[in-house]
């Protein structure tokens, strides 16, 4: 996440308080990343083209084991024209 992460990026996950910082977020994020399979469904981009976002499944684990949850993840690109995650919300799927 560090290498993409705005200063400022916000990590939001589901029963833990908003974190907010590229170095707090990697934190919190990393465990997961770590050891997830990502699956884009959708991507937008904005006709401005400085403001956009993907959004999909993650899988962790395998066979019976496994783990869902939906992302999204929202970029930002500034004047130095490349892309930053903003903003990366992890929500597990809830198992019936």
């Amino acid at each position: 996440m560090s290498r993409y992460a705005t200063d400022d990026i916000v990590v939001l996950r589901e029963g833990q308080t908003r974190i907010v910082g590229r170095e707090r977020g990697e934190d919190g994020a990393g465990a997961v990343r770590a050891r997830a399979q990502a699956d884009v469904e959708r991507q937008y981009i904005s006709d401005s083209g400085d403001l956009g976002y993907t959004y999909g499944s993650y899988v962790t684990g395998r066979g019976t084991g496994a783990d869902s949850s939906w992302y999204v993840h929202v970029w930002h690109r500034g004047a130095a024209a490349t892309w930053r995650l903003a903003c990366d919300v992890l929500m597990p799927v809830h198992k019936k």
